[in-house]
């Protein structure tokens, strides 16, 4: 998984979906993509702040649908 010791060009599509898979099996959809999206930004800042090489991977690729509209529940 996804745990801070690898180095960022080394990052590949499978290491992105078993980071993918292990948080679908504890969440929804939603907090994953969110997840995704902000490893996304994380990255693109980081190669511009270092100049570091962005992995040559899909990172969209492995979002999913969400539902039009978010289940609201009352606590």
């Amino acid at each position: 998984m996804l745990d801070g010791a690898q180095a960022m060009e080394s990052l590949t599509g499978a290491d992105l979906m078993r980071f993918v898979v292990t948080r679908r099996a504890e969440v929804s959809n939603a907090p994953v993509n969110r997840q995704l999206q902000a490893l996304c930004r994380t990255l693109r800042q980081l190669a511009k702040a270092f100049g570091a090489t962005m992995p040559g991977i899909d990172l969209k690729a492995p979002e999913t649908g969400e539902s039009e509209e978010p289940a609201r529940e009352l606590t």
